[in-house]
């Protein structure tokens, strides 16, 4: 009964987490920076690539190569294949101070 209870808090928990870091990241980023992000070509295919060809191509490396056991292997097999979810912030952040700094020594 309390492994129930416990299993049902964590859900609650998870869901929590992961609402709350999307309305985080979408409160913070403007229309105007997203339609901005969405016509740059270059940053779109990174994106794409990045997060649906590189993202699970590394986790199926990192658990192939270190052999990890099988609940951390899934653990990271699936942050791998979900698309963009712990990056997204990482790409605002990259395209508003290292694409300026990349155009102006060019």
């Amino acid at each position: 009964m309390l492994s129930d209870l416990l299993k049902y808090i964590l859900q609650i928990a998870l869901i929590s987490f992961m609402l709350g870091s999307l309305v985080d990241v979408g409160l913070k980023l403007e229309v105007k920076d997203a339609l901005a992000a969405l016509r740059d070509r270059h940053f779109v295919v990174a994106s794409i690539l990045s997060a649906f060809l590189a993202g699970p191509l590394l986790a199926v490396l990192i658990v192939w190569a270190l052999a990890l056991p099988q609940p951390y292997a899934l653990g990271l097999l699936l942050l791998g294949f979900a698309p963009c979810a712990p990056s997204c912030p990482l790409f605002r952040i990259w395209r508003r101070l290292i694409l300026p700094m990349q155009r102006h020594s060019s």
